[in-house]
Formats: C-alpha cells, structure tokens, sequence
C-alpha cells in the first residue's frame, strides 16, 4: 500500500465505467466471479463448458470470450478442453518461428550441409515433403548410433542393399532418400560458392516446399507457412553479412548458438476476422478488451510467478535510485508490485463479465494456493489447508496432446479499415490476383534478382546527380558512378563474369546520361519525391523519379535502366503506361495531391538516351482511379483468382511453382 502512487502522490487511480444503459441512462454494472475447482481439468472443462453454452444458447459470439493466464502453456488444458467442444479458438503469440514445421526443415536441411554426417538428415527425411517411412528411419538411426557412421550414409548404403544388417526397406523410404541425396549434392556445390540466402531459396524451390505452400492460395494455414519462410529468409539475409563469410556452416553455427540462449522470434499470427475464443497471455492482451474474460490459473507459482534469480546480476552501481519517499525497495517484492500491475491488466480486458478461477491441483507435489490477488482484491478469507490432490488417473490425464487450433478462413478485409495501395500492387492484382496474394499476403520469399538490384542502383546513381544539382554542389561523373557502386549487391548473379559484365554496363550507362543532362539547361523542380492521395476510402503511396517545370507546363519523368533504342518504341512505352500502367497512376497522383494537372509524362530510357513521352488527358485519370477501384474492391473482398496468360505467366516470378502458370505448363 505505501507504494500506491494514491498513498505517494494523492492520484485517484479508479476507474469510473461510462457505459450506460440506453433505455434509462443508468451506469451499466460488470460481474466480478470466482470460482475455485479441485484440479486443473476440472476449471478448464467448467470454463469450456461456460463458454459452449452460452454459444448454444445464442447468447454471445465465440469472440466475445477470452481465456487469459499468466504463460502460454497454463492454456494448453483450456485449448483440449474447448477442442473436445468443438468450439473453434485461437492461440495468440504463443508459437515460436524456429519450431515452426516449415522453418524446423529449412534449418535442418542446412544443417546436413554443415554436417553431412550429423543427425539433421533424420527429420528432414521424416517430413511429410519427403515422407520416409518412420520405422525405416528409426532402425537407420540405430544403425547409425551402434557403427558409429553417418545417418545420410547409412542410409544410403541400406537402399542400396549394402548393409546386410539391414533388409526390407520400404519403397517409399528408398524413394525419399534418394530424392533427398540428389538434392544435398547439388545444394553442397551451391553452398561452397553462394551466401546462405541463396542456398536456402534454392532448397525451398527444388525441394518443392515453397510449391507445396502455395498450392492452397486460400488457405490461412498456408499463408501462416509462407509467411513463417519469409520470416526465415529475413533473418538469413540480415545475419549472413554480418558473419566473416556468408555461408551455410557459418551460420548454421551461429543460429545454433542463439537458439541454445533462448532465442526464438515470434512465428507469423495471420490478421483474421474468425469467430473464435482467444487464448491468450495476459501480457498479449493490453489493449485488446473483450465482453467475457476468464483469468485462469490464478494460483502461487503460477500468477503471481515466484522471482527468477537472474544468471547475470544487474550492477548495483547502475540500478536506478529508488522513486519516492520510502528508501530502497527489495526486488522481491519489486518483482510481485510488477506481477500485481499485470494482474490489473488481465481483470481490467473485461467489459462486462470477468471471471476469477483457480484450482488446487495443477500436478505439483504440493496443494496449490489461491493467488495472493485474488484475495486482495476480492477481500477473501485465508485460504484453507489441507485440500486433496489429484487422482493418479487425473495425474495422467495432464499429459494429452495440447490442442491445436483449427485453421481460420481468409476473411475479407472488414468495411472501415484503411487498405494501402501502390502502383506494384495495383499492378500486380489487375495482371494476376493470385500474383498479388504471393507478392503481398504472402510474402512468398523470391530469390535475389539481378536485374531488380540494378535498376534501383541506377535510380540512387542518378538520384545523387540531381540532389547535388539542385543544391548548387559540384558533382562530377566519377562521383554517380561511386553511389552507384555503393548501391551495388552481388546477390543473385550465377557468375562473377556476369556480375562484372552488369557493373561496367551500368558505369557506361551513367557516364553517357551525366554528359547529357549536363548539355541540358533543364533542372528538375524536383527528384525521388513520395506521394500519397486518396481514391474513395483507399489510399494509394508511391514516389515519383523526377518532376520538371517547362514551358507546357508540369512534365513527369521516370527513370528505366531497360535497353530501348528506337524512339517510336519509347512512345508507345509511354502511351502505354500512361493509359494503363505506372506513369497514368504517377499523373493522377500529381493532379490529386497538388490540384495541378500535369501536361505530359516521359520515360527516360538511362542506357540509350531515348525519350518517350505522352500528353496526359482527363480520361487517363479516370482510367487510373477506375484501376485502383477495381484492384481495390478485389483485394478487399479476398478474392485472389488464377489469371494464367501465356505473356503475363513467362514473365511471372513465381512461375516456378505455381500450379496455375501457363509458362510451366508450356
């Protein structure tokens, strides 16, 4: 009590409820409950039960309720017991990337690269990607551990009837050792030459992971799965150029090291609209507020949880001076103020009916104790002694399977919320929806593309060049040609010759556009400037390359680093994307946004000098906002169909996989 800011400072923390009740204006009045069962089972089935008959009743929504404890595992009995209901929930925050299914074989299969004679090769061949038969795999394994050799080669040498030790192996396990051995041996000549990036897009694609995933585009399970990959190939990509070489076994150990000390990054939660009863952490539940709340497992040990000692102790030199009147304060009891302060938490997500439970057995050797909240805030007597334990038949019961929630449906984006939209996507969703649900729902990880790192290395290049000649700075050539250098990444290239051959042709490139824009008497009102506008209740973002004020008046300019020559070819680009495309959307961005229309667009092709220009009318504004509706109202409404289009699929860069590709077909 004396440490009650109310006992330090005088403040009035109470909490004064405006509900009212809409016919007579009087306050409306929550429900605090408390309900105190014999053993763990027994408070999960009765919250399980609560909640199941007020659905079958019609009296509430599934997502009207919340079950909070104070960890996630305190929730699996609740998930059982609901599951055993058949009332659909979801758990979240609680699953870690690492041991995600999809992401657990991506790091295995790394892993027999770095040690080709370790263990890793087991799960990886016992996945349902390779499907090995679980015996087989289990005898190779002992096989294995009794002669002292390799999982991989053991395996190897039982397929192919060199172990007599071994016999009868199944057709299914020889199929899937040898699929898996021919993949390792190109995968280990990938992994001597490129970056781990690279070797793991590499398994995700030829293994036929990545095809598997996205076989199902409406399912939010395998959204989740994506999702989870590209979480993967994140971490990959900003661990790998930090390490002294940027390869497989160097890493490998370097994640291993960072998972034995606890490191586990959240999976992908896939944002959906189901109605389902959340389980949830009551640190994952600020902010959120639900009609119906059971705070669970209200018992000592478990919330409030009993202080850790630290494995490193904070220096006493650099501990804060204690806030206050009252002298230095115990970290033991620091720790249980914290505890009480999330426990204020948990009992304020409820709206209307909050309820307190706890039970005396959860399986230690000891009676559990009602929680020391409970009786503060509810004033309740001391707890009694001596309560009974838990059966042995009940004792055993605690060990079934944790329940898994079962996948939601994708829902459409509901009415209100604001949807972000740029030309890519628009784009992407009018050229393919099932392209844009891989590009932007689920992220699909894609390998590094040459060509896509060039072009933005052009646009920095150029970018300096004219942020220099606004400002008056002096610039010269060799100065475009090192921030395009800067800009510069190896990744994707198959050779170094190739790679080499780009650098050069990019230097030339800027070296013949500095002289040309240095002839020119034309400087940029201004460059690399973002924008953003409305249509309807949409809102669209992108950045236009270069704005010129002239004698017709306002001209767009976009940069390409592609290789058009002919003059009448870089017209009708620009017609074309004027009318249907980039530069129509970049024009009614400047009409919205600046209340000015602008006179005419052009492409500036870097390499050859060409210029393509349009005019730009009324009606190519309209067709834009007609576009971004129409991209818009798809997206919205989850409507993510297959266009396959013999040109459209050949340029596409999923093609590799997906199922629906004219290109693959062809």
């Amino acid at each position: 009590d004396p440490w009650r800011l109310e006992a330090q400072r005088g403040w009035d923390k109470r909490l004064i409820a405006d509900r009212r009740d809409p016919v007579n204006g009087e306050p409306l009045a929550g429900s605090v409950e408390h309900h105190a069962f014999a053993t763990g089972r027994d408070e999960s089935e009765w919250v399980a039960g609560e909640i199941a008959a007020a659905l079958e009743a019609g009296r509430a929504r599934a997502t009207d309720f919340a079950v909070l404890a104070r960890a996630h595992n305190h929730l699996d009995l609740f998930a059982v017991a609901l599951q055993a209901r058949g009332v659909r929930f979801r758990r979240v925050g609680m699953r870690g990337l690492y041991n995600r299914p999809e992401v657990l074989l991506c790091l295995n299969a790394l892993r027999t690269l770095a040690d080709p004679d370790g263990g890793s090769a087991h799960p990886v061949l016992g996945d349902p990607l390779f499907d090995a038969d679980p015996v087989d795999l289990a005898r190779f394994g002992q096989r294995a551990k009794r002669m002292n050799r390799g999982f991989l080669r053991v395996a190897q040498d039982a397929i192919a009837g060199r172990d007599p030790a071994i016999d009868a192996v199944r057709e299914r396990t020889k199929t899937a050792v040898r699929k898996f051995v021919s993949l390792h041996a190109h995968l280990s000549e990938t992994a001597v030459r490129r970056p781990t990036s690279e070797v793991l897009y590499e398994f995700v694609t030829a293994s036929g992971l990545l095809q598997s995933l996205t076989t199902d585009e409406s399912s939010a399970e395998s959204l989740e799965r994506v999702q989870n990959l590209n979480k993967l190939f994140g971490i990959v990509s900003r661990v790998g150029p930090l390490l002294k070489r940027d390869r497989v076994p160097a890493f490998i150990e370097h994640l291993d090291l960072l998972i034995e000390m606890g490191d586990d990054p959240s999976a992908a939660e896939l944002e959906t609209d189901e109605d389902a009863v959340s389980l949830l952490t009551a640190h994952g539940a600020k902010g959120l507020e639900y009609p119906v709340v059971f705070a669970v497992n209200l018992v000592e040990q478990r919330f409030p949880q009993y202080p850790k000692s630290e494995s490193m102790e904070f220096p006493a030199e650099l501990r804060p001076a204690p806030a206050g009147p009252l002298g230095a304060s115990d970290p033991k009891e620091d720790h249980y103020r914290e505890e009480r302060r999330l426990f204020y938490v948990a009992m304020t997500r409820a709206k209307d009916r909050l309820v307190l439970t706890h039970a005396a057995d959860y399986g230690g050797k000891r009676v559990a104790k009602v929680s020391r909240f409970i009786v503060e805030a509810l004033n309740l007597p001391a707890p009694p002694k001596g309560a009974k334990a838990a059966t042995a038949l009940q004792s055993i019961a605690r060990y079934a399977p944790v329940a898994e929630p079962a996948p939601a449906p994708v829902a459409p984006l509901p009415d209100g919320r604001p949807l972000t939209l740029s030309h890519a996507q628009v784009d992407d969703y009018l050229t393919c929806p099932l392209k844009y649900q891989f590009a932007h729902v689920m992220h699909v990880p894609l390998a590094g593309d040459p060509l896509f790192m060039y072009g933005n290395a052009v646009h920095h290049a150029i970018k300096v060049w004219h942020q220099h000649r606004i400002k008056g700075l002096p610039v010269h050539a060799d100065d475009v040609v090192a921030a395009f250098e800067s800009a510069w990444s190896a990744e994707g290239f198959l050779t170094r010759e190739h790679e080499e051959r780009m650098l050069e042709q990019g230097r030339e490139a800027l070296r013949r556009f500095v002289a040309r824009d240095a002839a020119s008497d034309r400087t940029p009102l201004a460059v690399e400037t973002d924008f953003k506008f409305r249509v309807g209740d949409d809102v669209v973002i992108g950045r236009w390359d270069r704005i010129d004020e002239r004698r017709e008046g306002i001209v767009l300019v976009d940069y390409k680093s592609s290789e058009v020559e002919d003059p009448e070819k870089a017209d009708a680009r620009a017609s074309a994307s004027l009318k249907d495309g980039q530069l129509g959307l970049y024009a009614l961005a400047y009409a919205e946004s600046r209340e000015v229309m602008p006179a005419s667009v052009e492409l500036q092709f870097v390499g050859t000098g060409a210029t393509g220009s349009a005019d730009v009318l009324e009606d190519h504004l309209e067709r834009a906002r007609e576009r971004v509706r129409e991209a818009a109202a798809g997206i919205r409404a989850a409507r993510f169909p297959a266009r396959p289009d013999q040109r459209n699929c050949g340029y596409c860069t999923y093609r590799q996989f997906c199922q629906h590709s004219a290109a693959r077909r062809g």
